[in-house]
């Protein structure tokens, strides 16, 4: 079984891939670019549709790439319109990742605006005992309390439980 999936920086796309088992969620064997944009960035991945044959998925990334350079995203794909390998066997085609060593997400105003209201509320942090519990109001305030603000919002989002014996929802 193989599917597609799309990686968000902030709730806005910078990647699609293909793949299969837990590829989506792996850090390992990533471009230059994709590690530009996640090393200081919280990011979510989601799978979008699943195929049984490799060359449905492949059709699917590419239909998916296109549309959304489309729409004015800048993705961080060293291919265009998804015409990868399967599998990692080092760059493809003749791009060069020095040439763009900056990356810079492309985000409308009104993007912008539903991103910041997606991610904005006071966050409950409550102690695996129960005994000890805070709200957590931004980003300086959960670096200041000793947490790591993207292990935070992985609980929030479901994908982590716990991080330093506290569990994190959004209030």
């Amino acid at each position: 079984m193989f599917y597609v999936y799309i990686h968000y920086c902030n709730g806005v796309p910078f990647y699609v891939g293909k793949g299969r088992n837990n590829r989506a969620y792996s850090l390992l064997n990533r471009n230059t670019h994709w590690k530009a944009i996640t090393q200081s960035n919280h990011w979510d991945s989601e799978i979008i549709s699943e195929f049984p044959t490799e060359q449905e998925a492949l059709n699917r990334e590419r239909s998916l790439i296109s549309t959304l350079k489309a729409l004015g995203y800048s993705l961080c794909n060293l291919t265009s319109d998804g015409q990868g390998t399967s599998g990692w066997e080092g760059l493809i085609g003749d791009t060069n990742p020095m040439k763009r060593a900056e990356v810079k997400l492309k985000v409308s105003q009104k993007q912008k605006a539903k991103l910041n209201h997606a991610y904005k509320g006071d966050i409950l942090a409550t102690s695996v005992d129960k005994e000890i519990i805070c709200v957590l109001k931004g980003k300086a305030d959960i670096i200041s309390k000793g947490f790591t603000d993207s292990a935070i919002y992985d609980c929030v989002n479901g994908k982590q439980k716990t991080h330093k014996g506290f569990t994190f929802k959004r209030i």
